[in-house]
């Protein structure tokens, strides 16, 4: 497979149903940093990026993993239609780049380029379900929650990003499709934490976040699992503890019902 696939017409013909639990999705790759964490911890990753500068320097930096089939690196966005979209990339942060052009220019000045963009629902099948997605695609995440609900099996875990107030719909479709517990994660905190020693995600790693990262993901993700009705208690406590933090959280979620107490350490130690 090339380095980076900029075509569906690149997919392999696979029709992948069963969940893999050595896979995880990185929907918004942008610096890699994430991607880096799931591969240190022995994950394969498929990682999608729609800003072709930041997969071209991606490809470079993780090219060793690449050839080794370890890292799938999708230069495509994600919409509701395969085709073309206008992106917008911001010349301030480009985290901030979006299909949207509105959330791209709220920090100053964009480029604007045609994209090509897939459904969601075309790389699962091709690329396989994941044991955890992570979406984080400024204003996109709702094609990719979407198509979840979709699946046979279902990734057994999902996080996005989301802003205070933004969430009631996501949570709602990730709830019909099947995920009933969730937590919420103050993003601010992540940067300068570590990740968790011994591990309960794949290996145990050393390993600081640094700069923007959706840090720790499934059982590692600190606080508690709550109910749908409990996040938005959760976001008032966030708020109250951290007043700096003026919008900016991840909530997970977990399939099927949570039990109390109950942790999980995956089989990819050695």
């Amino acid at each position: 497979m090339q380095c980076v696939v900029r075509e569906v017409a690149e997919f392999p013909e696979s029709h992948l149903t069963q969940r893999q639990d050595d896979l995880i999705y990185d929907f918004g790759m942008h610096s890699g940093s994430d991607t880096e964490f799931y591969l240190a911890k022995g994950f394969r990753v498929v990682a999608i990026e729609a800003n072709p500068q930041i997969a071209e320097r991606n490809a470079t930096r993780f090219a060793e993993e690449i050839n080794d089939g370890r890292l799938v690196l999708l230069n495509l966005g994600v919409a509701e239609e395969n085709g073309l979209l206008l992106f917008h990339v911001s010349l301030v942060n480009s985290e901030q780049s979006s299909f949207d052009k509105d959330m791209a220019l709220r920090l100053g000045p964009v480029e604007s380029c045609e994209i090509k963009t897939v459904n969601p629902a075309h790389i699962w099948p091709s690329f396989g379900v994941p044991y955890y997605a992570k979406i984080d695609i400024e204003g996109f995440d709702g094609a990719v929650i979407d198509s979840i609900g979709d699946l046979v099996e279902k990734p057994t875990y999902v996080s996005f990003e989301s802003r205070f107030d933004d969430w009631p719909d996501r949570v709602a479709t990730l709830s019909r499709a099947g995920y009933s517990s969730f937590k919420v994660v103050d993003q601010m905190k992540v940067s300068g934490s570590s990740a968790l020693e011994p591990a309960r995600e794949g290996k145990t790693v050393k390993y600081t976040f640094l700069g923007p990262s959706s840090g720790p993901f499934g059982e590692e993700t600190p606080g508690k699992w709550v109910s749908k009705k409990s996040i938005q208690r959760e976001i008032d406590n966030l708020r109250a503890q951290n007043p700096e933090n003026t919008g900016w959280i991840d909530i997970h979620a977990k399939i099927g019902m949570y039990t109390r107490n109950k942790s999980r350490l995956r089989g990819l130690l050695p």
